[in-house]
């Protein structure tokens, strides 16, 4: 049986803060591989100035090639549309039968999670760990979870204490529109994709 974590989200583009998580949960959890899972538009959010999922998917590959345990899945993209975890989490299971998966999850999406379709359903699929929020105590964190017991409790408990790194992919954005350097918040390997793609020339709402 593999241990196989997932990272989903718009990677708009992926930063060192996206690979740093990955890292970092991959070790403490003893994953044997990480999936990396962008999304074709999410049901709660727009990300501004996102481009293109062709874009996005090859700063993925670009800066992912070569790592083994490290793998890019772009069957949200492919279903195109609106794209829903539980949809995700669905074929994952039937993907991989014999394995344990685990879902990564911001501390600040948790507010949200009710929101979620057939959100019941994906807490009884997967493991959630969730990556904590340095300036949002644990008791604070709890109560924002608008889902039954004893599932916010649950989530909680799923904390995993890793120190990130402080990067957005709207700093990246806005750093690109100013023409900033890009150095210490992506890959070598995205720099130069949105270089020579001309992307992210227009400052970000």
């Amino acid at each position: 049986m593999n241990r196989i974590g997932i990272l989903g989200g718009s990677f708009n583009p992926i930063h060192l803060g996206h690979l740093h998580i990955a890292e970092k949960a991959a070790t403490a959890l003893s994953w044997d591989k990480v999936l990396f899972i962008p999304n074709a538009q999410s049901p709660l959010k727009t990300d501004g100035n996102q481009v293109s999922a062709m874009h996005r998917l090859a700063m993925l590959k670009s800066c992912l090639k070569g790592k083994d345990h490290y793998e890019v899945l772009d069957w949200e993209i492919k279903r195109e549309g609106l794209s829903y975890t539980i949809d995700t989490v669905r074929a994952l299971l039937e993907e991989y039968p014999d394995d344990k998966l685990y879902f990564i999850i911001g501390a600040d999406s948790l507010a949200t999670l009710h929101k979620w379709k057939d959100i019941d359903e994906l807490l009884h699929s997967i493991e959630f760990v969730v990556l904590p929020r340095p300036d949002t105590p644990l008791e604070q964190l709890q109560s924002n979870i608008n889902l039954a017991d004893p599932w916010p409790q649950k989530l909680c408990e799923a904390l995993l204490e890793v120190e990130g790194i402080a990067i957005s992919s709207t700093q990246v954005r806005k750093a690109v529109a100013e023409h900033k350097s890009l150095k210490g918040l992506v890959p070598a390997s995205v720099e130069a994709y949105i270089k020579a793609n001309n992307l992210y020339n227009e400052v970000p709402e």
